[in-house]
């Protein structure tokens, strides 16, 4: 997980002591406060980061075991 935070441009992400990748994002604001298309922004770029990414995170963490 840290190599992938070390090369992430926008999205971060940590594993959960259960296990799961967690992936968040929170900076596009409209002012001081989130718009609903900052937030759909925001939302589909973790998600697109998961899907590309989350495969590759459990790869190498299961491969150092």
């Amino acid at each position: 997980m840290n190599k992938y935070n070390l090369r992430a441009q926008v999205v971060s992400g940590c594993i959960s002591r259960e296990g799961d990748i967690i992936f968040w994002l929170g900076r596009n604001t409209d002012g001081n406060a989130f718009s609903e298309q900052a937030f759909a922004m925001d939302l589909d770029m973790v998600f697109k980061e998961a899907d590309e990414e989350i495969a590759q995170i459990y790869k190498q963490s299961l491969s150092n075991i």
